[in-house]
């Protein structure tokens, strides 16, 4: 299976405002897991775990949060990585960062979302 397309059509129907869409792709005992020491760190469980913490970003970010650039996106074993950078604009300062997310499939489902920070400094920053 092809998981990079299955996580890009998800990350599609999130970012274009389709919740529900999105939310059909999740699994019902989906894991979010996120480290540092912002409001998002920590483990989240299930759908509205995961869209909890998706709304707490957006408005930490002030709404400003935007995946800006697509580095790679790597097809693994039941599982797709994206490399990308990340950009938030708070209170007129402006943070660029990359992550790794992980995204982990059960079938055709994602049951499970690792997010690995480039630089866990900058991501608390923005994320304050």
């Amino acid at each position: 299976m092809d998981y990079v397309k299955k996580a890009q059509e998800f990350l599609d129907k999130a970012y274009s405002g389709d919740m529900d869409g999105a939310r059909e792709m999740l699994h019902e005992d989906m894991v979010l897991k996120m480290g540092g020491n912002s409001a998002l760190a920590g483990e989240h469980q299930g759908k509205d775990g995961f869209f909890g913490n998706f709304g707490k970003m957006m408005e930490l970010s002030q709404g400003s949060y935007k995946l800006t650039k697509v580095h790679e996106w790597v097809n693994a074993d039941k599982k797709a990585l994206l490399i990308a950078e990340e950009y938030v604009e708070k209170n007129g300062k402006e943070y660029k960062f990359d992550r790794i997310v992980q995204y982990s499939f059960d079938g055709d489902l994602i049951n499970y979302v690792r997010i690995y920070e480039g630089d866990p400094e900058i991501a608390d920053a923005a994320f304050s």
